[in-house]
């Protein structure tokens, strides 16, 4: 394979991965009785904005992490180069966290751009600089990645990739999730249907 059937090669499996953002946040939804429907409905709800939320906030790391960096070292070294070094490796630290683990990656999607819900009952989760936003064609931009450079198309299918495995999972727990909030409700006895 040639120079440019890698490159070929790459530019579709990004192309692949922006596709399969379209419906990458499709619920699996658990047996829920009858009287629990409305508590299930507001639990849902809660439960994705706030996973999205902590998306959208940059993840484990929180959006500004050097800020954060620079304040502990800021407490912690009299040395200006000290502290200067304990704030290249924490970035390095994180760096290295998110291009080891699929979830620490997805946490980058964010460079993307901000994480909204598209279409019907929110199928579909994606940054909005991955969507197009023009006349009756909204919907997946899967030439976004089309005019990067290798090395950051690289980074982006890695980071794409890894984000629908993030969403996908996540739905795939809801039923999961959902009994053991119910578990911990009878615990506690406060899991009423009128919330």
């Amino acid at each position: 394979m040639n120079k440019k059937q890698r490159h070929d090669a790459l530019r579709y499996r990004a192309y692949r991965a922006l596709e399969n953002l379209y419906h990458n946040a499709t619920i699996t939804y658990p047996s829920v009785p009858d009287e629990m429907q409305d508590n299930f409905q507001s639990w849902l709800e809660m439960n994705c904005m706030d996973e999205i939320d902590h998306l959208n906030g940059g993840g484990a790391y929180g959006k500004d992490y050097r800020s954060t960096l620079m304040f502990v070292a800021n407490g912690k070294f009299k040395s200006i180069a000290a502290a200067r070094r304990y704030i290249a490796k924490g970035l390095r630290d994180k760096a290295e966290d998110q291009s080891k683990y699929w979830g620490g990656r997805a946490e980058r999607i964010t460079d993307f751009g901000t994480l909204y819900q598209y279409g019907r009952g929110g199928r579909t989760l994606a940054p909005n600089d991955l969507m197009k936003r023009y006349g009756s064609n909204d919907g997946v931009d899967r030439e976004a990645c089309a005019d990067m450079n290798i090395g950051d198309l690289v980074k982006a299918i890695q980071t794409i990739e890894a984000f629908n495995k993030y969403v996908e999972s996540w739905c795939n727990s809801i039923p999961e999730m959902w009994r053991e909030y119910v578990s911990d409700c009878l615990d506690e006895n406060a899991c009423r249907s009128d919330t």
